[in-house]
């Protein structure tokens, strides 16, 4: 019995079902346990926290799979609620508006819903300003990729929900180690590829118009959320691009 980690957001989610389960079931030709930690809204470094917590406890997986979600989400550590496989924390991002309904719902009374009001509309102007948010997630996941390697886990890490212009991130200052990004052997086409949007046109016109996020899709295909059978087909095509040419090796 062979296990495969799966940790991202909303979308991640979805990499579940019979068909998703197939392909890893012909990858590994062995039976498999799929265990999904994701959960909806989730940071990139939420994601990644959750491997790391998760490892701990189970140990390595014999997959380990992290799509990556939206760049600009972040973390805000005042949540209300216990969370499996992490420290309670609020993932947030600079277009979430805060209301009294999600203040009650997520977050914890050490910060008044006034002051909390007023920190979001300040430091989403600084953090956004520049790219440095950017330069965080390359941290993050070439350190993430770089451990995994250490311990000889096997893993699929890929772009999922952004389109990035890789010319202009690149001439912020202090980006030039968005090439240890670029030459991450495990980390797929970072800047080229998203997991949502290629999805997005392998389907026809009446597979589009049949998703809840069929108008997202017309602006914004990376941020559309798609079938457990689509994610199937993205889970055969990411083996066939990482695994199976040995590239996570």
């Amino acid at each position: 019995m062979k296990t495969v980690l799966i940790s991202g957001c909303s979308y991640s989610k979805n990499i579940e079902g019979e068909k998703c389960q197939t392909v890893f079931e012909n990858y590994f030709n062995d039976q498999v346990h799929v265990e999904n930690i994701s959960e909806s809204g989730s940071s990139v470094i939420k994601s990644i926290n959750r491997c790391y917590e998760w490892t701990a406890i189970h140990g390595f997986p014999d997959l380990l799979i992290l799509p990556a979600t939206h760049l600009n989400r972040y973390e805000l550590p005042i949540a209300s609620q216990e969370q499996l496989y992490d420290t309670p924390s609020v993932s947030w991002n600079f277009s979430s508006k805060l209301d009294k309904e999600i203040y009650e719902e997520k977050f914890t009374t050490l910060v008044g819903y006034n002051d909390l009001q007023k920190f979001l509309e300040i430091y989403n102007k600084i953090i956004f300003s520049n790219m440095s948010f950017v330069s965080n997630i390359v941290r993050d996941l070439v350190g993430f990729a770089s451990w995994l390697r250490v311990n000889k886990c096997r893993h699929m890490i890929f772009n999922m929900a952004n389109k990035i212009d890789y010319v202009q991130v690149k001439n912020d200052r202090g980006l030039e180690k968005l090439k240890w990004l670029n030459s991450a052997p495990s980390i797929y086409k970072f800047f080229e590829f998203c997991g949502n949007e290629w999805l997005w046109y392998q389907l026809d016109d009446k597979d589009r118009r049949s998703l809840e996020d069929y108008k997202i899709g017309l602006t914004g295909p990376g941020a559309v959320h798609h079938t457990s059978d689509s994610y199937a087909i993205l889970m055969k095509y990411m083996i066939s691009e990482i695994l199976k040419k040995g590239i996570d090796q």
